[in-house]
């Protein structure tokens, strides 16, 4: 059977590859962009339950934006530093040694909403961090940033678009 994942997307189930007794489901190819580069635009603030959460509209300037939550962002953040972090200390080249990752914008006091003010300044903190993130050219060699690069790429497609290419696998 297919995992749970693979059957929620329409047409992703047809290639699949058997790597080890494991299912692995292979993604479409989307282009890269030729130019990296992000702003953080605004929020949009949806209630979910009794909580009122907060996205931040996240667009690539070569097109494509995406609704993010904080602490997406964060798990993303964390998940590139160790990266590279194991890059810089695996590597013969070490050529992720020299890479000085930019800060994230602190997390507030559990369990207590972000005042207006402190909202816009977690926005403008995304958008520097980001930013900042895009002036590191040697991270497009890591899959898990062309992966985020991407993503936005795919929203932007209209879903006939998104579809077809999905078919095309």
């Amino acid at each position: 059977t297919l995992p749970a994942m693979v059957k929620a997307i329409p047409g992703l189930g047809r290639k699949l590859k058997k790597q080890n007794s494991v299912v692995v489901a292979s993604a479409p190819h989307y282009p890269m962009p030729t130019t990296i580069g992000f702003t953080v635009k605004n929020t949009e603030k949806l209630v979910a339950g009794n909580d009122i959460v907060v996205f931040y509209r996240v667009m690539l300037d070569s097109g494509g934006s995406k609704l993010i939550r904080y602490s997406t962002l964060r798990g993303f953040h964390k998940r590139l530093c160790t990266i590279v972090a194991d890059r810089s200390r695996l590597s013969e080249n070490k050529v992720f040694e020299n890479i000085t990752m930019p800060k994230f914008p602190k997390k507030s006091v559990m369990g207590r909403s972000l005042s207006e003010r402190e909202i816009e300044k977690r926005r403008q903190g995304l958008d520097l961090y980001l930013k900042q993130l895009a002036d590191i050219p040697l991270l497009l060699n890591l899959p898990i940033y062309q992966t985020f690069i991407q993503s936005f790429v795919v929203s932007s497609m209209i879903p006939g678009e998104y579809y077809k290419k999905v078919q095309e696998l």
